[in-house]
């Protein structure tokens, strides 16, 4: 098959079903591999930055989201989308349609481009808001693409290719190739005991989930780490909804001092945070008033873990989570739970909370 043919296969192997962007002369061989793809739908869109956001929607639920433009123009309209994406560890594909390569070879000046011709000034940009980037040539085109869908695969952030338009004309193999990897076990095993033994030895600890256990996949093994350790369990905004409300050991949502003075005073009385999925930030902290760096704590990140400080490399969240669960002894803490409901008044103006 030829390049993009395979470029939109290897997508839809990865559950992307949908491709959203906009038409342009240089892309045109790309988005006809799209509709030759009967599992593969073209969905036009009013602008790029549209696009972008709709194909950052669709990898949230999905897992995977890819937008398809025009160099130059197009891709620079996409671009705030993409940083976004990467912010939030959101992982989409951009797709960017290149005029052939003798043209950018010779630096012929084309729409899109400056009056100093540079036709690599885009990719360099995206460099900075992309795990990682290729720009195809007749001999790198398969190996490119396979390195950099494995590495969405693993860091589940924005990755960028540029296809000349020859190139995605050109044969290339469609031997199978899996993106799928599995953590280093002898490093999966020295963090979990670890981390068990870390939480064995704390008297007040506390779980905080986040975003990122939900872009990984691991929302599974993170409730049933939840449900066994009975550690109280908080999560940060943008990870409501990880685990049921009324979960045992759940204590609501942190809000700093702002609200849920139980969580609060969880967290900030700590002797052992255990970090799952964390994007900390301002916002989602309510004013990164957290008074321990998580990576000097307990931090659980997609692809590897930080202990007190040392980092281990190359272990999923998901099966650091279950290796933990398999092996942690359940903690006996009694747990202050939050009043969950709306108060109100009742005839006699008694103050009262529902459910």
């Amino acid at each position: 098959m030829n390049t993009a043919e395979y470029i939109i296969k290897k997508l839809e192997e990865l559950g992307v079903n949908d491709f959203f962007g906009l038409p342009g002369d240089y892309n045109f061989n790309i988005i006809e591999a799209v509709n030759d793809n009967t599992n593969a739908n073209w969905i036009g869109c009013t602008n790029e930055l549209n696009a972008g956001y709709a194909a950052d929607g669709y990898a949230r639920i999905r897992g995977y989201g890819a937008i398809i433009t025009t160099y130059g123009v197009g891709e620079l309209s996409a671009i705030n989308a993409i940083a976004g994406s990467f912010a939030e560890s959101v992982p989409v594909v951009h797709i960017v349609g290149m005029p052939d390569t003798k043209q950018i070879d010779k630096k012929v000046l084309l729409h899109h481009n400056f009056q100093e011709v540079d036709y690599k000034i885009f990719h360099e940009m995206y460099k900075n808001i992309t795990c990682a980037s290729a720009f195809l040539t007749k001999e790198n085109a398969k190996m490119e693409i396979d390195r950099v869908l494995k590495t969405l695969v693993i860091e589940k952030k924005p990755v960028y290719i540029a296809i000349p338009s020859d190139i995605a004309q050109r044969d290339i193999s469609d031997k199978y190739v899996s993106y799928d990897w599995i953590s280093e076990r002898e490093v999966l095993k020295e963090a979990a005991e670890r981390i068990a033994e870390k939480i064995k030895k704390s008297k007040r600890p506390v779980i905080i989930g986040d975003a990122l256990v939900k872009r990984f996949d691991a929302e599974i093994e993170y409730k049933e780490f939840v449900s066994k350790s009975k550690i109280p369990t908080t999560n940060f905004l943008m990870g409501s909804n990880l685990i049921e409300a009324d979960t045992e050991n759940y204590i609501g949502t942190y809000f700093s001092k702002y609200r849920n003075p139980i969580a609060e005073k969880y967290v900030h009385d700590t002797d052992c945070a255990i970090c799952v999925g964390m994007i900390y930030s301002d916002l989602n902290s309510f004013g990164q008033e957290l008074p321990f760096k998580p990576t000097e704590q307990i931090a659980i990140f997609g692809n590897y873990t930080y202990i007190n400080g040392e980092k281990y490399d190359n272990i999923k969240m998901a099966d650091v989570l279950e290796t933990v669960t398999k092996i942690i002894e359940q903690k006996k803490i009694e747990i202050d739970k939050p009043i969950i409901g709306y108060k109100y008044k009742n005839s006699e103006n008694e103050e009262l909370t529902s459910d």
